[in-house]
């Protein structure tokens, strides 16, 4: 009997939540749709008609029961359900406001291998049939009726042989609903499709062959308008609907699920259990039981052929068109590279300059800022501490401010205005003077009197450094022109360390040196997370997901979709972060261009599958914005970004060196900054990393989608 008939399902139980907070769904439900007939299924919201039809379609499993559709059990290779002969219009609107009519139709018509003639026809018949405007007509230009029409056009235009149509004529202007009810009534009675539909329009369902009455899960009673009205004694099928609902809740109350109100309450008609049991509608004969026509073996090869290729097309124009025409997702990943990138290399990497500097000279404080009125130094300068000042006050690193007060000086570092405070002792010159003249033979008292005092704000180490650095760094080019002002070696001066060419690296490279290539990396990496995080979650949103899927597009091949697109707008936003810091800015790559490239975009890849991997795992595109928030932070820290890993404690190291980019930092380091290619181990590292990650979140994905479905 269940062969026989489009739609059997008997004692469908479907629940969702945990078992001690379980929402009852569906309870024992029995029903039956015999093939050519039109079911209407009618219910108040909440009932379960919506979780039955997704049952029906494939994209949900029961909890328990038996379900079979057009002979087969939905979900299994070759039964056509989810795929080409199932129509599904769920109670959403569920399409893509990015695309027009005619693309909607030809992304549907892609997945079921529809021939480009039969597209044709099928266009024009449906957008005259539906009153819709043009096919050139983008959805979202449509108001919420002509967007239901396109999305009932989209149900019925590869000509399946069952449809599942969830309240299609909702906001219907009247003439077209029952122009909607005329066609099903002819596809029927031509070529012996089935249809179940759903509508709140209790009138309107008296066309339908037969009749399911649905509340709280079970279906009360099936049968004809005609057997319904008659078995109830009733000319209303609204009138029929409310005994039944009161005897279910008299049943209910005998059985004891259910507390006795305290108003009167009892059965209005002597119909008992068969308001719960439809086990003898199996006997029931629908009034027109044809077969649906077959279109023959070779137009179903030919069908299948179409739709290999087709549906990846299907799934490459939706993601296109979803990208590109959307203004603000073009700014944000175009734009947005530029923009990081750029801020990148003006705001990091170069040594401080221009720091606020307070000289106090005690050896002749009334000279100190004239020091510029007098001629080139020589060997018995009376002046050297002033001509030092002078040296610090002609740095780019420096804006030098003299003053008298060393306690006024002091409290400009504490209160922020100076970064330190240079003290010239009193007898410096003298001090220098006794040093060079008298060498080792020199008195301690003398050096001790000779040495200029410096008091710094080392709240920020960086600036701290800087400040320290060149401090030094200028007293030698000081010491060594009085060496040569005296005709001596300005050698004798300068530290007994010898500093040849750097292996890799510049002599005078700063930080933006090391934290540039993992910048690059960071940027590619979380562009392609942010990009991707809510595909999946939007889609489902929309409800596009679930028509999707009872198209026959699975949930693997929806993701391997998105990744192939996704893969090359990486490969774009990837070219174009190299291009701003080689071209633009001039960052050196000394290795090889394109094995950085590569790396690079493998890291996007990665961040891409990162994206998914948040998207198919979270709920609402609340829950994938807070994920990927969240995990920003700790990858850039623990990827080396900011500070070398030899800076932190030796075990958290070893975890840093798990994170996704970690390697990859190091790896595109050492191929910028060193020239080093892939037969060098951090390189290899690197990329296998990389590789290894992509994998982790693809199986991942793939595993949540499994276990969802």
């Amino acid at each position: 009997m269940a062969e026989e008939n489009a739609v059997f399902v008997r004692g469908a139980c479907k629940s969702y939540g945990e078992k001690r907070n379980a929402v009852v769904v569906l309870k024992e439900l029995n029903m039956t749709v015999p093939r050519g007939a039109i079911y209407g299924l009618l219910g108040a919201s909440g009932c379960g008609k919506t979780t039955l039809l997704s049952a029906i379609v494939g994209i949900r499993s029961l909890d328990s029961g038996q379900l079979r559709v057009l002979g087969g059990s939905p979900g299994n290779k070759d039964s056509g359900v989810p795929g080409h002969r199932v129509g599904y219009m769920p109670q959403d609107i569920a399409l893509m406001d990015s695309l027009t009519i005619g693309q909607t139709m030809k992304y549907f018509s892609w997945i079921y291998g529809m021939s480009t003639k039969d597209f044709d026809n099928q266009l024009e018949y449906f957008l005259e049939l539906l009153q819709l405007p043009d096919g050139d007509t983008s959805i979202a230009k449509l108001s919420g009726g002509q967007q239901r029409r396109v999305s009932l056009m989209a149900a019925l235009f590869h000509d399946p042989e069952l449809l599942i149509l969830d309240e299609p004529t909702v906001g219907v202007d009247p003439v077209l609903r029952q122009r909607v009810w005329t066609y099903l009534v002819q596809e029927t009675r031509r070529s012996g499709k089935t249809v179940i539909i759903t509508t709140h329009y209790i009138q309107e369902a008296g066309q339908a062959d037969i009749l399911g009455l649905m509340r709280g899960g079970r279906l009360m009673d099936e049968n004809s308008p005609e057997t319904l009205l008659k078995t109830y004694n009733t000319g209303s099928l609204e009138t029929v609907f409310l005994v039944l609902s009161m005897n279910q809740e008299m049943a209910a109350i005998e059985r004891g699920e259910q507390e006795r109100p305290t108003h009167a309450l009892k059965r209005v008609n002597a119909c008992d259990s068969a308001a719960y049991n439809s086990e003898s509608n199996e006997e029931r004969k629908p009034p027109r039981n044809k077969e649906f026509v077959s279109k023959g073996q070779d137009w179903e090869i030919k069908r299948k052929r179409r739709a290999k290729v087709g549906r990846w097309k299907a799934m490459f124009l939706k993601s296109g068109l979803r990208f590109f025409r959307s203004p603000e997702s073009l700014a944000f990943n175009f734009i947005f590279p530029l923009v990081q990138i750029s801020i990148f290399f003006l705001a990091i990497g170069d040594d401080p300059k221009q720091l606020p500097f307070t000289i106090i000279n005690h050896e002749n404080p009334n000279l100190a800022e004239n020091c510029t009125n007098y001629g080139p130094m020589t060997c018995d300068d009376p002046y050297i501490g002033c001509r030092y000042a002078q040296q610090l006050s002609k740095s780019k690193y420096f804006q030098v401010k003299f003053v008298d007060d060393e306690k006024e000086a002091l409290e400009s570092v504490r209160r922020g205005y100076s970064w330190g405070v240079l003290v010239i002792p009193e007898n410096f010159t003298e001090s220098v003077h006794r040093r060079r003249l008298e060498g080792l033979d020199v008195d301690d008292s003398i050096v001790d009197i000779g040495f200029m005092n410096v008091y710094l704000d080392m709240s920020n180490s960086q600036i701290g450094t800087t400040v320290k650095k060149q401090l030094l760094q200028e007293y030698l080019t000081f010491s060594g022109d009085l060496m040569d002002a005296c005709e001596m070696n300005r050698k004798v001066v300068q530290t007994p360390i010898k500093f040849g060419e750097p292996i890799y690296g510049e002599e005078d490279s700063t930080f933006q040196e090391f934290s540039a290539p993992s910048s690059i990396v960071i940027t590619v990496f979380f562009l392609a997370v942010g990009m991707t995080a809510t595909v999946m979650v939007t889609e489902r949103y929309e409800g596009l997901w679930d028509r999707t899927l009872v198209a026959g597009i699975t949930p693997g091949e929806l993701l391997l979709g998105h990744i192939m697109m996704q893969t090359v707008m990486v490969f774009l936003q990837t070219t174009e972060s190299l291009m701003i810091a080689l071209l633009i800015f001039g960052f050196p790559c000394r290795g090889s261009i394109f094995l950085a490239f590569l790396l690079t975009w493998v890291q996007g890849i990665a961040g891409m599958c990162c994206g998914f991997f948040v998207s198919v795992s979270s709920r609402t595109i609340s829950e994938c914005n807070y994920f990927s928030t969240g995990c920003f932070y700790p990858v850039v820290l623990m990827g080396g970004s900011l500070w070398p890993l030899q800076g932190s404690p030796k075990i958290f190291q070893q975890l840093c060196y798990l994170m996704p980019t970690t390697t990859a930092n190091i790896a595109l380091r050492h191929i910028m900054i060193r020239g080093w290619g892939i037969q060098k181990s951090t390189v290899i590292i690197g990329f296998a990393s990389t590789f290894a990650w992509i994998a982790v979140f693809l199986v991942i994905c793939f595993s949540v989608l499994r276990l969802k479905r």
